[in-house]
């Protein structure tokens, strides 16, 4: 399991992320960037956390950045295959 910071909601975000069970879609903008920066996070704490790159892969993807959403999508799989 990650290491998660912060307290209360935010920690729980941050665990709901990085497990995928957070619909990104449906975050307005700023969650959507606070969710961005709750994934780096947990990224850097774990770099093999497949979920939080496909999870930072759909952020990119709904703000159509497609080049990012692509290689966020390729580390995922090239975790979990």
């Amino acid at each position: 399991m990650p290491q998660v910071g912060g307290n209360g909601a935010a920690a729980a975000v941050e665990v709901l992320l990085a497990f995928g069970i957070i619909d990104v879609d449906a975050l307005s903008v700023v969650g959507r960037r606070k969710a961005a920066a709750i994934l780096v996070k947990i990224v850097e704490q774990d770099p093999y956390n497949w979920r939080a790159f496909n999870n930072m892969g759909i952020i990119s993807w709904v703000k159509t950045a497609w080049e990012d959403a692509y290689l966020m999508f390729s580390k995922a799989l090239s975790l979990k295959p």
